[in-house]
């Protein structure tokens, strides 16, 4: 039996896909780490295409056969078919699975604890004061957000003059759901955002992990943004003053999220900052559009926690090459870098640490 999946121009893709010439296969960074043939973006459209046509059971060997991929669209930069997105068709093939009940038990318990009203992680969501009723700025805080990033981004908006409501996903914003292929529930993650976000017109949605900019914009109307491209604003419009850090030379290497450098084109503005901070960049091998991915993303520490390790061990290597501290925006990769031996910043809070008055 054909199982229906989220999108059937995906299904298409993922058949057309399965044919290619595997010329993207050196962009995976779950291959290059691991050496595993099961992450290739060919095997994993041809596992989504075996799905589609029903020349395979769906069950949780399946699935399996899909957890090898980080979603860091990496792979799309070789592609000669620019409407390919992998990352989509692994989450099609996840959906399929997941809708006969044979989830492995990691995705599965991450799902129930969402439907409690935790994170995916199993820890309760952050307590945060929400602010104002109507605010200039609404800031979405997801699951993987430490608070004092949170502080660090509520004193900036202080110094820029910005009101600040805080909304905190109950659970999840649904992003991580979509990634496991729990489609439904990650819809209604989505509407109680939005129950949670209300009408704010006329007011900028700010998003600190870029994880969650697909599941906010889904759910928020209006101008909804990742957090280094506002506090860009801010700082290159003058609305508030930084105090440069010109005594300890501090040089780092920027992280960059694969999401905002890919998929958000995301890349001058961190550098900037840095640079008005005082704090020179060392550019690691992969940067830019071109990043390297610390494995963090799609659930996959989650699925294949040693792959996983593998890839950000990788990672980590490069980083350290180029400086001994690292700097980044991205929850998700600040985490699983650390725990990989990367001394690792949060770029909001580093900012938020060097400004001034109000100007």
């Amino acid at each position: 039996m054909t199982l229906p999946l989220i999108d059937t121009k995906l299904t298409d893709l993922a058949v057309h896909g399965s044919f290619c010439p595997k010329l993207c296969s050196h962009t995976c960074p779950v291959l290059r780490a691991t050496g595993r043939d099961e992450a290739t973006p060919w095997s994993l459209h041809r596992v989504v295409a075996d799905i589609a046509t029903g020349r395979t059971e769906v069950d949780t060997s399946t699935g399996r056969a899909l957890h090898h991929c980080t979603g860091c669209h990496a792979c799309a930069t070789a592609c000669a078919w620019e409407d390919q997105d992998v990352p989509a068709q692994v989450r099609s093939g996840r959906a399929a699975v997941h809708a006969v009940g044979a989830d492995v038990d990691a995705a599965r318990a991450a799902i129930d604890h969402v439907g409690e009203g935790r994170t995916p992680d199993g820890h309760p969501p952050l307590e945060l004061p929400a602010g104002p009723e109507t605010a200039s700025v609404v800031l979405v805080a997801g699951c993987r957000d430490r608070v004092e990033t949170v502080s660090a981004f509520e004193r900036i908006t202080a110094a820029a003059g910005d009101d600040l409501r805080i909304v905190v996903p109950p659970g999840c914003c649904g992003s991580r759901l979509d990634d496991l292929g729990a489609i439904d529930e990650a819809t209604a993650c989505r509407t109680r955002l939005d129950r949670a976000l209300g009408s704010h017109d006329g007011a900028r949605t700010v998003v600190l992990d870029p994880h969650c900019l697909p599941s906010v914009r889904a759910a928020a109307s209006g101008d909804v943004v990742d957090a280094v491209s506002y506090i860009a604003g801010v700082v290159s419009g003058g609305r508030v003053d930084i105090a440069p850090d010109t005594g300890t030379g501090l040089e780092v290497t920027w992280h960059d999220p694969c999401v905002l450098a890919r998929t958000e084109s995301v890349t001058a503005a961190p550098r900037h900052l840095l640079g008005t901070l005082g704090i020179h960049v060392a550019e690691p091998e992969g940067a830019g559009a071109d990043t390297h991915c610390s494995g963090a993303g799609m659930e996959f520490p989650r699925l294949e926690p040693e792959a996983a390790a593998e890839v950000a061990g990788r990672r980590s290597a490069q980083l350290r090459a180029a400086a001994d501290v690292t700097v980044t925006s991205c929850p998700a990769a600040r985490e699983h870098l650390g725990a990989a031996g990367v001394d690792v910043r949060d770029l909001i809070e580093l900012v938020a640490d060097r400004i001034g008055k109000v100007t």
